[in-house]
Formats: C-alpha cells, sequence, structure tokens
C-alpha cells in the first residue's frame, strides 16, 4: 500500500512541479502592499508540498515496510511448506492404507475374515472402528499389510504397543498365517 502511495506521491509531484514552471510570474497569486509582501499558495503549489511530504514519509519508511513485507513473504512460504509437507504426509497414509495385503502362494488359506473377526469385535468394535484404552489405533485405519504385520508381530512376542501385547500375543497364536490375511481382508471391506 506504502508502495503505492509512494508511486502516486512521486507521479503528483512530477505533475505539479512541471505544470508549475510553465506558469508565468504575472499569473501568480500575490499581493503586494508598499510595507510587506505575502504571497498565496496555489492548490499546484499545496499539491507539491503535500507530495514532497508523503515521498518524505514514504522514504523514511520504506526499509521498515521492506522488512515487514519481506518477514510476511517469509511466514506465507513457511506455511506454504507446512501445507504441503502435510499434503505429502496425508497423502502417504491413504496410499498406505489403500495397500493390499498379498497373501504368498505358500500360504494355506486361512477361516472366513468374519468367522476371525468375532474374537476382535469386543475390543475393536463391530466395524472395527473402536479406539481400544483410547490408545490403540482403529484397525479399520490400518492398511491390510499393516494388520498383518502387526498381527504377526504379536504372534512372535515381539509387539506389545500401548503395553496390550500379552493380550494381542494370545489372541494372535490361535491364528494362522491364513487367518491373519483373512482378518485383514475383512476389516478393510468393513
Amino acid at each position: 500500500m506504502r508502495k503505492v502511495l509512494l508511486a502516486l506521491a512521486v507521479c503528483a509531484a512530477t505533475f505539479v512541479t512541471a505544470c508549475g514552471a510553465d506558469t508565468p510570474a504575472s499569473t501568480t497569486n500575490a499581493k503586494q502592499t508598499p510595507a510587506t509582501t505575502e504571497t498565496k499558495q496555489t492548490p499546484a503549489q499545496k499539491a507539491v508540498e503535500k507530495a514532497e511530504q508523503v515521498a518524505k514519509v514514504v522514504k523514511e519508511n520504506a526499509p521498515e515496510t521492506a522488512a515487514k513485507v519481506e518477514k510476511a513473504a517469509d511466514k506465507a512460504a513457511e506455511k506454504t511448506t507446512k501445507a504441503v509437507e502435510k499434503a505429502e504426509k496425508t497423502a502417504k497414509t491413504a496410499k498406505e492404507n489403500l495397500a493390499v495385503a498379498e497373501k504368498p502362494a505358500d500360504v494355506p488359506p486361512g477361516r472366513d475374515g468374519e468367522v476371525v473377526f468375532k474374537t476382535c469385535v469386543v475390543c475393536h468394535g463391530p466395524k472395527a472402528e473402536k479406539v481400544y484404552l483410547n490408545k490403540v489405533k482403529p484397525p479399520r485405519e490400518m492398511a491390510e499389510k499393516e494388520i498383518v504385520q502387526a498381527l504377526k508381530d504379536y504372534k512372535a512376542g515381539s509387539r506389545n504397543v500401548y503395553q496390550v501385547g500379552a493380550l494381542m500375543s494370545g489372541n494372535a497364536k490361535t491364528l494362522s498365517e491364513g487367518d491373519m490375511y483373512s482378518v485383514a481382508k475383512y476389516i478393510k471391506s468393513l
């Protein structure tokens, strides 16, 4: 805004100065009395004076204004960078959630995923939507691969997220690898 005012002030000063230069001295409004000479300012002279004052203020404030603009630009760039990072993270998470767990050919088929899931309903809800103990991520928000890997880790006793490893380990030990793929596929179909 100040840059616009500066530009306007410079234009006005140039215009008024140029216009005033062409004005003959005889057309200026001056009252001459025998004792004193009193000069009135013309509107053009007043405009020039005002433009010079504005130009002076703008010139004095230009470094401060430039610093503020630069700071605002830096903040905008930082917010844009954060927004891009967040969007990339969201896209990555969405992509992971869409990842399908491919059951290896050497893994025998498991039981029906719906049947296996009946054990899970108590803690994770009928749609696998519950946040167990207000801590554990709902299975519905996990990718199939993530569900299968978590079940494998619980079964092996190597996973103890939020200290529910013992409970999950007991449940996972009853599952075959085929059951794990079946239940993961069923959960993602809910």
